[in-house]
């Protein structure tokens, strides 16, 4: 179990070496959706009161010595892809290794040091009506954990990539791994499923009315059904997206959808979620 964890981190960090070097030039220069959202409501300024990036050993993505800014965007891409990877698996051997108090104590100082009144904001679960940029890349990362009501346990880093095909159409590809740890039983872990989405925004935002955009998603079973980790079949969804800025602090996004289930006998599912 430990040989093949440790060949998923050496492949999970590869791809992301690979990425930070041949596609780090080419992410979009448009605000993500945190900064978009700052911008409209008015309080993106506050963000830069905190001078702290000022002193940041690559400042812009940037390394100075470098003239070439693709060249140099790269390379810092790189080095910070390094830093991080490295810096996680020293906490989590740190952690791995400490009691309960040192762990809390380490937290605490964490968010001591780095507090300041800023803005801020999770990544929306929720989708939302804007699209990126045509010809610019996008790449979103996540981690997501599960505990039933029976105690099965599931832990899923993943990431999606989205490219802007045209003005108002972006297509994203998203995958990642599933750990499953069962109160009882056998854990398993693998690959999860993959989906594939195509966004087309429809409606910019005027006066009453919202931002509105469509999107389809294919799920593709790459995830193994003889291990519980998925169901081996094709699911198809449409997703119905609507952004609304209601003030200058809030903004509302609906989303209604349904999908085609392809497992057999398993009812088709209508999903609906709002955020802001």
């Amino acid at each position: 179990m430990k040989r093949r964890l440790d060949g998923f981190i050496l492949i999970g960090l590869g791809i992301s070496l690979i990425m930070a070097l041949f596609l780090s030039p080419f992410a979009s220069s448009s605000p993500d959706g945190l900064e978009k959202v700052a911008e409209t409501k008015g309080f993106a300024s506050k963000g830069e009161e905190w001078k702290f990036w000022e002193h940041a050993p690559l400042p812009d993505y940037e390394i100075a010595w470098i003239k070439n800014k693709n060249v140099s965007t790269a390379f810092s891409g790189l080095v910070g892809t390094l830093a991080i990877f490295f810096i996680a698996l020293g906490i989590g051997k740190l952690i791995k290794k400490s009691t309960t108090q040192k762990v809390l104590f380490l937290i605490f100082l964490t968010f001591f040091l780095f507090s300041t009144s800023v803005f801020a904001a999770c990544p929306l679960t929720t989708d939302d009506a804007y699209t990126v940029e045509k010809g610019k890349f996008q790449l979103e990362t996540g981690f997501d954990f599960a505990r039933q009501d029976n105690h099965d346990r599931e832990f899923s880093p993943s990431m999606t990539l989205t490219y802007g095909l045209f003005e108002r159409m972006d297509m994203g590809l998203g995958g990642g791994y599933l750990f499953i740890h069962p109160a009882e039983g056998k854990k398993e872990n693998g690959l999860a499923d993959t989906e594939l989405k195509i966004k087309y925004r429809l409606i910019d935002e005027k006066d009453l009315m919202p931002s509105f955009a469509i999107a389809g998603k294919l799920k593709i079973p790459t995830a193994s059904e003889s291990k519980g980790l998925g169901s081996g079949k094709m699911d198809f969804g449409i997703n119905l997206i609507f952004t609304k800025n209601l003030s200058k602090r809030l903004v509302l996004h609906l989303n209604l959808g349904y999908t085609f289930i392809g497992e057999d006998r398993v009812n088709n599912e209508f999903n609906y979620s709002v955020a802001g």
